[in-house]
Parts: structure tokens; C-alpha cells; sequence
């Protein structure tokens, strides 16, 4: 998976679960710890409000505001399948 898929499922997962955990995202992406730290640094840098907090055993768990949760987005088929044809191009040229 590359880094741009990765970091689009982070976000979606960050909206869906109360938080996330570093041990949480090497498993579900089969990437190191350094990967992770590396996507969230990213994901700061793209302006998503990330941050984190140790759990009562001393592990971190990283979330977003609450106001930065995005809510689900409805798309027709034909919306749906323009996002595809953009995604499935990945020249970055869109004329």
C-alpha cells in the first residue's frame, strides 16, 4: 500500500474510532514503528489536528479533535465513479 492510500485510511479510521494506537496501525498496515510516526507527521504537516495521550498503562493513543471528525459523505454512481477515474490516472494532470 503507498503512502497516500495509507495516510487516506488513517484519516478515515481517526474519524471512525475514538483513537488509534501506534502497535494498532503496524498491524492493520504490516509497517514499522518509524512508518507510523512518519504518516502522522504528515498528516500534522496536511493540517489534520492530531495529537496524543498516554493511557493509563503509559501507551499513547492519538486522535483529533472531536470538531475535526468528518461525518460520511453520500456520492451518486456517477460522482463515485469520477473520484475512480481521477484516482486511477495518478499523473497528477487533470486536463
Amino acid at each position: 500500500m503507498r503512502q497516500a492510500e495509507r495516510l487516506l485510511r488513517i484519516r478515515e479510521l481517526l474519524d471512525q474510532r475514538p483513537f488509534l494506537t501506534i502497535r494498532g496501525l503496524m498491524e492493520t498496515f504490516s509497517v514499522s514503528r518509524r512508518t507510523v510516526y512518519n504518516d502522522f507527521a504528515a498528516l500534522e504537516q496536511a493540517g489534520v489536528p492530531i495529537y496524543s495521550e498516554r493511557d493509563a498503562g503509559g501507551e499513547a493513543r492519538w486522535m483529533i479533535t472531536f470538531t475535526a471528525r468528518r461525518r460520511a459523505v453520500t456520492l451518486t454512481g456517477a460522482e463515485l465513479q469520477a473520484l475512480f477515474h481521477c484516482v486511477d490516472r495518478g499523473d497528477g494532470d487533470n486536463s
